[in-house]
């Protein structure tokens, strides 16, 4: 039986109806598992084992998507304050098909960033997993521990929520440990 999904797009966002239902966490900060996205504009490649004791934050997003366009100078941002060797930030282009906008975009914005792309739908969901709450629109922003653990969703939306994101970068680079519990959109 084939499901049909249904996005409509909305400020700049998309909701999607018929995706698959994400069930409840099983764990407070699930592991992501393996995967391997490719870079857009290179030969590059992502893996998990690439990874391995850095903090990163993984956006996923689209570049035809407004809210996205408005966090991309927040996002480059957070990669200068926290760059170093253990702290990486990826945008993810969830429509591969718009992988020629994306160098236009970053001359737009100012910045750049390395983006990866994936061509699965729900994106990301295969290597996340599905026992996790999982991204459900663009943008959509993951902050995952040196373990390789999903830590929490990030949001960008508010000078609070980034103060949060913040926090949060800070404490893992810091310390290692894991903060708190998943940060939850205001």
């Amino acid at each position: 039986m084939k499901s049909v999904v249904l996005c409509i797009v909305l400020l700049g966002g998309v909701l999607c109806q018929g995706q698959p239902k994400v069930a409840p966490r099983t764990e407070a900060h699930p592991r992501l598992k393996p995967f391997e996205l490719h870079a857009v504009n290179s030969t590059d490649t992502v893996n998990l084992k690439k990874l391995a004791g850095k903090v990163v934050v993984f956006d996923f997003f689209f570049p035809t998507c407004g809210e996205c366009i408005v966090e991309l100078p927040r996002l480059c941002e957070l990669e200068k304050k926290f760059s170093s060797n253990n702290f990486e930030l990826y945008l993810v282009n969830i429509v591969p098909e718009q992988d020629s906008m994306v160098g236009p975009m970053f001359k737009k914005a100012g910045c750049s960033l390395p983006t990866l792309h994936t061509d699965a739908m729900p994106w990301a969901i295969h290597w996340i997993g599905k026992e996790y709450w999982g991204p459900d629109g663009a943008p959509e922003t993951l902050l995952i521990d040196q373990e390789s653990r999903i830590v929490s969703h990030i949001y960008m939306n508010t000078a609070k929520n980034r103060a949060l994101a913040d926090e949060k970068i800070a404490a893992l680079l810091k310390s290692g440990a894991t903060p708190g519990t998943p940060q939850k959109k205001q």
